[in-house]
Protein backbone atom coordinates (compact mmCIF):
# COMPACT_ATOMS: atom_id res chain seq x y z
CA UNK A 1 0.00 0.00 0.00
CA UNK A 2 2.79 2.44 0.87
CA UNK A 3 4.58 1.90 -2.43
CA UNK A 4 1.39 2.76 -4.30
CA UNK A 5 0.98 5.98 -2.34
CA UNK A 6 4.66 6.77 -2.77
CA UNK A 7 4.56 6.10 -6.50
CA UNK A 8 1.54 8.41 -6.89
CA UNK A 9 2.78 11.22 -4.64
CA UNK A 10 6.49 11.49 -5.52
CA UNK A 11 6.10 12.10 -9.29
CA UNK A 12 3.84 15.06 -8.55
CA UNK A 13 6.53 16.61 -6.35
CA UNK A 14 9.77 15.63 -8.09
CA UNK A 15 8.58 14.88 -11.60
CA UNK A 16 8.35 11.47 -13.19
CA UNK A 17 11.92 11.11 -14.56
CA UNK A 18 13.51 12.29 -11.31
CA UNK A 19 11.36 9.99 -9.18
CA UNK A 20 12.09 7.02 -11.42
CA UNK A 21 15.80 7.80 -11.20
CA UNK A 22 15.65 8.11 -7.39
CA UNK A 23 13.70 4.88 -6.90
CA UNK A 24 16.08 2.89 -9.11
CA UNK A 25 19.12 4.46 -7.46
CA UNK A 26 17.85 3.66 -3.95
CA UNK A 27 17.19 0.09 -5.07
CA UNK A 28 20.70 -0.14 -6.48
CA UNK A 29 22.26 1.21 -3.28
CA UNK A 30 20.14 -1.14 -1.16
CA UNK A 31 21.39 -4.13 -3.14
CA UNK A 32 25.07 -3.49 -2.42
CA UNK A 33 24.92 -5.03 1.11
CA UNK A 34 23.85 -8.30 -0.52
CA UNK A 35 27.40 -8.64 -1.84
CA UNK A 36 29.13 -7.71 1.40
CA UNK A 37 26.93 -8.62 4.36
CA UNK A 38 26.84 -11.93 6.14
CA UNK A 39 24.14 -11.06 8.67
CA UNK A 40 20.71 -12.49 7.94
CA UNK A 41 18.89 -9.36 9.15
CA UNK A 42 20.93 -7.03 6.94
CA UNK A 43 20.31 -9.26 3.93
CA UNK A 44 16.56 -9.38 4.70
CA UNK A 45 16.33 -5.59 5.04
CA UNK A 46 18.31 -5.16 1.83
CA UNK A 47 16.05 -7.53 -0.12
CA UNK A 48 12.94 -5.86 1.32
CA UNK A 49 14.07 -2.35 0.37
CA UNK A 50 15.17 -3.47 -3.11
CA UNK A 51 11.78 -5.05 -3.70
CA UNK A 52 9.80 -2.05 -2.43
CA UNK A 53 11.66 0.50 -4.55
CA UNK A 54 11.69 -1.69 -7.67
CA UNK A 55 7.93 -2.17 -7.37
CA UNK A 56 7.57 1.58 -6.88
CA UNK A 57 9.62 2.22 -10.02
CA UNK A 58 7.42 -0.21 -11.93
CA UNK A 59 4.27 1.54 -10.68
CA UNK A 60 5.68 4.92 -11.70
CA UNK A 61 6.56 3.71 -15.18
CA UNK A 62 3.14 2.10 -15.55
CA UNK A 63 1.26 5.25 -14.49
CA UNK A 64 3.52 7.62 -16.41
CA UNK A 65 3.34 5.64 -19.65
CA UNK A 66 0.55 7.81 -20.99
CA UNK A 67 2.41 11.06 -20.34
CA UNK A 68 5.81 9.88 -21.58
CA UNK A 69 4.67 8.22 -24.79
CA UNK A 70 2.15 9.30 -27.40
CA UNK A 71 -1.05 7.28 -27.39
CA UNK A 72 -0.09 5.57 -30.63
CA UNK A 73 3.10 4.08 -29.17
CA UNK A 74 1.91 3.54 -25.60
CA UNK A 75 0.35 0.12 -26.08
CA UNK A 76 3.14 -1.03 -28.35
CA UNK A 77 5.74 -0.04 -25.75
CA UNK A 78 3.90 -1.98 -23.03
CA UNK A 79 3.57 -4.97 -25.35
CA UNK A 80 7.27 -5.02 -26.17
CA UNK A 81 8.30 -4.57 -22.53
CA UNK A 82 5.93 -7.32 -21.39
CA UNK A 83 7.17 -9.69 -24.09
CA UNK A 84 10.80 -9.04 -23.21
CA UNK A 85 10.02 -9.50 -19.52
CA UNK A 86 8.40 -12.86 -20.16
CA UNK A 87 11.27 -14.00 -22.37
CA UNK A 88 13.93 -12.94 -19.86
CA UNK A 89 12.05 -14.50 -16.94
CA UNK A 90 12.76 -17.89 -18.51
CA UNK A 91 16.47 -17.34 -17.81
CA UNK A 92 16.01 -16.02 -14.24
CA UNK A 93 16.16 -19.44 -12.52
CA UNK A 94 19.26 -20.32 -14.51
CA UNK A 95 21.01 -17.13 -13.43
CA UNK A 96 19.98 -17.70 -9.80
CA UNK A 97 21.54 -21.18 -9.81
CA UNK A 98 24.98 -20.02 -10.95
CA UNK A 99 27.40 -21.13 -8.23
CA UNK A 100 29.38 -18.01 -7.34
CA UNK A 101 26.83 -16.14 -5.25
CA UNK A 102 27.98 -12.79 -6.57
CA UNK A 103 26.93 -13.51 -10.17
CA UNK A 104 23.13 -13.09 -9.71
CA UNK A 105 23.64 -9.89 -7.71
CA UNK A 106 26.06 -8.62 -10.35
CA UNK A 107 23.43 -9.25 -13.03
CA UNK A 108 20.93 -7.30 -10.91
CA UNK A 109 23.41 -4.43 -10.43
CA UNK A 110 24.09 -4.26 -14.17
CA UNK A 111 20.40 -4.22 -15.11
CA UNK A 112 19.64 -1.63 -12.41
CA UNK A 113 22.44 0.56 -13.71
CA UNK A 114 21.03 0.27 -17.24
CA UNK A 115 17.61 1.27 -15.88
CA UNK A 116 19.11 4.30 -14.15
CA UNK A 117 20.88 5.36 -17.32
CA UNK A 118 17.66 4.91 -19.31
CA UNK A 119 15.73 7.03 -16.80
CA UNK A 120 18.20 9.87 -17.33
CA UNK A 121 17.12 10.04 -20.97
CA UNK A 122 13.46 10.57 -20.07
CA UNK A 123 12.02 14.06 -20.05
CA UNK A 124 8.70 15.37 -18.86
CA UNK A 125 5.82 15.24 -21.27
CA UNK A 126 6.61 16.94 -24.54
CA UNK A 127 4.07 17.98 -27.11
CA UNK A 128 3.43 15.22 -29.60
CA UNK A 129 2.53 15.59 -33.24
CA UNK A 130 -1.14 15.07 -32.37
CA UNK A 131 -1.23 17.95 -29.88
CA UNK A 132 0.83 20.26 -32.10
CA UNK A 133 -1.50 19.59 -35.02
CA UNK A 134 -4.62 20.20 -32.90
CA UNK A 135 -3.23 23.46 -31.51
CA UNK A 136 -2.56 24.79 -35.03
CA UNK A 137 -6.16 24.27 -36.12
Amino acid sequence: MNRKLLSRFCPKVLGTPNTLFCFLLISLIASIPLLLASSVTIIAISIFSCKIFLEGAFMISYHANSELFPALFSRFALLVCGFMGHCLSVFAPMVAEIKPDTVPISVFLITSTLGILASLILTNSRPTLETVYKSEI
